[in-house]
């Protein structure tokens, strides 16, 4: 997911989230039952997560490009930098 995506995403996710939770405090009211409210609530924020969380295409149209490496390519491990000064 690009910069711009995660944007994307966070604003997404806000106004799902928002929306659910009026709507599930709507019908709560209009129902008198506060369960209902609390079920259209959850069922937002799974709407939300599915779709925000996922790294979809569309969050990634901006392409991050990545520097090339110079000069040496391989970088030793710890392990095999302790095992160097032994031999």
């Amino acid at each position: 997911m690009d910069y711009r995506g995660q944007i994307r995403a966070g604003h997404l996710m806000r106004l799902i989230i928002i929306l659910f939770a009026l709507f599930g405090l709507l019908t709560a009211w209009a129902f008198k039952n506060m369960g209902i409210g609390l079920l259209v609530h959850a069922f937002g924020l799974c709407l939300a997560a599915l779709a925000t969380v996922p790294d979809w295409p569309y969050y990634n149209q901006m392409e991050i490009g990545w520097q090339h490496v110079r000069g040496r390519t391989e970088r030793l491990t710890v392990f095999q930098r302790l095992l160097s000064i032994f031999q």
